[in-house]
């Protein structure tokens, strides 16, 4: 059965510093799923645990935002949770923990989370660091002890990861054999991939279909990894071509809903 499009695992609000739009709030989310007929949407604002020490200091994520909202607005038959994106400093800290997982039902992780000066990175990396960075955040998220099925990995193939140069450069320098033990990995432990929309937009264009893109996921898929998608949404106007990259990749890699990242317990 082909996959179906009915869930949006990667929603930020206005709470997330990086929005900030008063328009991207629960009531409007909510209607995005109904509009797109989404059986569960997950806010993720970018999160980073207070108990856990970060030697960067000031990382420009308010560590209480991610949990303000209180109740959320609900419809029948539309499930819409409280979730966060976690990140991983310069040092290898990831900034969350096994007890993080008390208050959401779901957290995205992101590997690729290098364009943070000062935070996630030096910022004068070479393209062979930033692929020992991706590969050794990816690592860390796989090493911590954490519940992987209710964890994902964020847009593997964001610009953020190569933000002075070309990401299908260093997409294109991972080796195949790389890719294969990290995705047999998330694989084994029940880490989902999330397939991220937005990063199938580049100056208004829509970019499905592009092979640098492509090749991790049907790596993955080839692994057996199960996937969710993302809008990574920042405001309502990110909404508008969700829907259609979706489902187009879901065409494109043939995409069956037993490769679907599926939340249990929630």
């Amino acid at each position: 059965m082909r996959y179906i499009f009915d869930h949006d695992f990667h929603v930020h609000t206005q709470l997330s510093h990086c929005s900030s739009n008063p328009e991207q709030n629960p009531t409007r989310i909510l209607q995005y799923a109904k509009d797109n007929n989404l059986k569960t949407v997950i806010t993720t604002d970018h999160y980073w645990d207070e108990r856990i020490h970060s030697e960067t200091g000031s990382h420009g994520i308010d560590t209480s935002t991610a949990i303000s909202w209180g109740p959320y607005p609900q419809e029948d038959g539309i499930r819409m949770l409280l979730g966060a994106e976690a990140d991983i400093d310069i040092n290898g800290v990831l900034g969350i923990d096994r007890k993080t997982y008390e208050t959401f039902s779901f957290i995205t992780v992101s590997s690729t989370h290098m364009h943070l000066n000062g935070f996630t990175c030096r910022g004068d990396e070479t393209l062979e660091e930033r692929i020992d960075m991706f590969i050794r955040r990816w690592e860390i998220i796989l090493d911590t002890d954490i519940p992987h099925n209710r964890t994902g990995i964020s847009h593997l193939t964001a610009p953020h990861a190569f933000p002075e140069g070309d990401r299908r450069e260093l997409l294109d320098h991972i080796p195949t054999k790389e890719f294969r033990r990290l995705f047999a990995r998330s694989a084994e432990c029940g880490l989902g991939i999330e397939i991220n929309t937005n990063t199938f937009l580049e100056d208004g264009i829509i970019l499905t279909g592009d092979p640098s893109l492509y090749r991790p996921y049907l790596l993955a898929k080839e692994a057996g990894c199960k996937f969710y998608f993302g809008s990574d949404a920042h405001a309502p106007a990110d909404f508008t071509n969700v829907k259609r990259i979706a489902e187009s990749i879901i065409d494109d890699l043939d995409l069956k809903e037993s490769d679907k990242f599926i939340l249990e317990g929630n």
